[in-house]
């Protein structure tokens, strides 16, 4: 698992809380969707003997499983100006990360 924390002190309007969604806000993603699976299918391959290990290789090479790896924690490692700038110009009201529950659960967290 990856976790981490982010404190900082702003006024309550500078933010956007995953409770404040209403019908018609745009979806911004900020980051790509599968990172998760990037990071597990790479330590699926350093651990050698994971249950499902093989399963993932008759879709994936070692050399993609890597480069996947490489993208997801390059692109968690970057911060999210872009992607709040435009999640003002849309006027979202609501926001979630997508982790753990997948899309569909976040979503379901939103509505």
């Amino acid at each position: 698992m990856i976790g981490g924390v982010a404190n900082v002190v702003c006024h309550e309007d500078e933010y956007i809380k995953v409770n404040n969604a209403v019908p018609g806000d745009k979806i911004v993603l900020t980051k790509p969707i599968g990172t998760q699976v990037a990071v597990n299918l790479n330590e699926w391959l350093i651990e050698k003997n994971h249950k499902h290990l093989d399963k993932a290789l008759e879709y994936v090479n070692e050399a993609g499983i890597k480069d996947a790896y490489y993208l997801a924690t390059e692109s968690m490692g970057t911060l999210n100006k872009n992607a709040s700038g435009l999640m003002n110009k849309y006027k979202c009201h609501g926001a979630t990360d997508i982790t753990g529950f997948g899309i569909k659960g976040h979503a379901d967290n939103l509505v």
